[in-house]
C-alpha cells in the first residue's frame, strides 16, 4: 500500500508537470515569459555577458546546454524539488498540511512566476526553502540549544548559497531574523549587512518602469489570502516577519516572493475538516489559481504578437537606413532574435534620442507621442520617429 507521503509527492510531481505543459508548448520564437528570461538565455546561446551577476550565477548558467527542452526540464525538476522542500517544512509544524500549502506555493497568483521564468530566482529559491526548513526545524525541536544549533547553522549556510545565486534573497536574511526570534547567529549575520544598507534600502524603492517592482499591486495578491493573517491561523513565530514584509510588498510588489512562503506556513493551522465553507473556498481558490497560472504560462508576454513586431522591425532595418532602438528591457528579447541591441539591462544614464530612428518600446512610452505608430500589441509599440 502506498504511504500518504508517497501519494502527496506524486500529487506534487503530477501537478508540476501539468502546470508546465503550457510552457513546453510555447513557440521557439518566444519560449519563456518576461524579458529577463532572455537575459540568461542569451548568455547560454550567444555568450552575451551577464552584467550584474556573481561568479556563482555565471558558473550555474554556464552549465546549461543550448537546448530549450532540456532547460525547461531542469526548471520543472527544480520546481518539484522546491515543492517537496516546502511540503516537508510545513509537515514539521503540523502533519497532513504540507500538500495543500505546497500546491498553493506552485500556483499562487503572481508568485507562481518564480517557477516559470528562466531566471536566477528559480534556482536560488530551493536553497532559500532549505534554509527555511532548517529554521523551522530549529523552532519546533524539543532540545534547542541557546548558542549553537546545527539547524541554525545549516539554515544560514543554505541561505548564503541562495543569495549567491539570487541576490534578492538577501532580504530573507532579515525575514528569518524575525522568525528565528532573534537568534544570535542571525543577529550577527544581519549586522554583516550594515555596510550594504544603502543598497538594501534602494532595493526596497518601488519602480513604475518594472512591473514586478510596481507599488500597490501586491495588495491584491495579499488580499486573496488575507484570512491567513487572522489570529486563529497565524503562527506566532512568523507574525513580525509577516507584518514587516507585507508592508514592504505594498511598496514594492517584488517582496511578494518573500511574503508568500511565510504566509503559507500559516496553512498548517487550518482546520478544514471542521469548516466545510472554508474547505470549499480553499479548493475553489486552488483550482482558480492553477487554471490562471496555466493560462498565463501559455499567453503571457512575449507572445506571437510581440514576435510579429520584432519581425516587422527586422524588415524595416533592411528597408530603411534608420537605426533601430529597443527600449532597455526589450533588448534581451531583440538579441534572442539576432539583433545587435546596444542598450539593454538597465535604463541608460542618458536615454537615447528617439529622433530619426525606428523604436520598439513598451506601451505608454511618452517619448513616442509625436512619432508615427507602425503597429502595437498588448504590451509593446513599434514606431518610426
Amino acid at each position: 500500500m502506498i504511504s500518504k507521503r508517497a501519494r502527496d509527492y506524486l500529487a506534487m510531481i503530477l501537478s508540476s508537470i501539468v502546470f508546465y505543459i503550457p510552457l513546453f508548448l510555447r513557440s521557439f520564437n518566444y519560449p519563456f515569459i518576461g524579458n529577463d528570461s532572455y537575459y540568461f538565455l542569451n548568455y547560454i546561446y550567444y555568450n552575451v555577458p551577464l552584467h550584474v551577476s556573481s561568479f556563482v550565477q555565471e558558473f550555474l548558467f554556464g552549465l546549461f546546454p543550448a537546448n530549450l527542452f532540456v532547460i525547461k526540464l531542469v526548471m520543472l525538476f527544480t520546481t518539484i524539488i522546491s515543492l517537496i522542500i516546502f511540503y516537508e517544512t510545513v509537515e514539521v509544524i503540523k502533519k497532513n498540511r504540507g500538500l495543500l500549502a505546497s500546491l498553493f506555493l506552485l500556483c499562487y497568483f503572481w508568485f507562481s512566476w518564480i517557477f516559470i521564468k528562466f531566471e536566477d530566482d528559480l534556482f536560488g529559491f530551493p536553497f532559500v526553502l532549505l534554509s527555511l526548513y532548517f529554521l523551522i526545524k530549529y523552532l519546533y525541536s524539543n532540545n534547542k540549544k541557546i548558542n549553537l544549533d546545527w539547524n541554525i547553522i545549516l539554515s544560514l549556510f543554505f541561505l548564503l548559497i541562495g543569495v549567491l545565486i539570487w541576490n534578492f534573497a538577501v532580504y530573507y536574511l532579515i525575514a528569518f531574523l524575525f522568525i528565528s526570534q532573534f537568534h544570535r547567529l542571525y543577529i550577527f549575520s544581519n549586522l554583516c549587512l550594515l555596510p550594504f544598507l544603502p543598497k538594501l534600502i534602494n532595493g526596497v524603492m518601488p519602480s513604475f518602469l518594472i512591473s514586478e517592482n510596481f507599488p500597490i499591486k501586491g495588495l491584491l495578491v495579499l488580499m486573496l489570502f488575507s484570512f491567513l493573517y487572522f489570529k486563529e491561523f497565524r503562527l506566532r513565530e512568523t507574525f513580525v516577519a509577516l507584518i514587516v514584509f507585507s508592508a514592504l510588498t505594498l511598496i514594492n510588489t517584488k517582496f511578494i516572493y518573500i511574503t508568500i512562503p511565510i504566509l503559507l506556513l500559516n496553512m498548517s493551522n487550518l482546520a478544514l475538516n471542521n469548516n466545510q465553507k472554508l474547505k470549499k473556498a480553499i479548493i475553489f481558490l486552488l483550482v482558480l489559481f492553477f487554471s490562471i497560472g496555466m493560462y498565463q504560462n501559455l499567453i503571457m508576454y512575449p507572445s506571437v504578437n510581440e514576435y510579429e513586431l520584432v519581425s516587422i522591425a527586422q524588415q524595416l532595418e533592411k528597408d530603411t537606413s534608420k537605426e533601430i532602438y529597443f527600449q532597455w528591457s526589450l533588448g534581451y528579447f531583440a538579441i534572442w532574435h539576432n539583433f545587435d541591441a546596444k542598450h539593454f539591462g538597465s535604463v541608460p544614464l542618458e536615454e537615447m534620442d528617439y529622433k530619426n530612428k525606428i523604436i520598439l518600446t513598451v506601451n505608454g512610452d511618452k517619448k513616442i507621442e509625436s512619432c508615427k505608430i507602425i503597429k502595437k500589441s498588448k504590451w509593446i509599440t513599434l514606431a518610426e520617429c
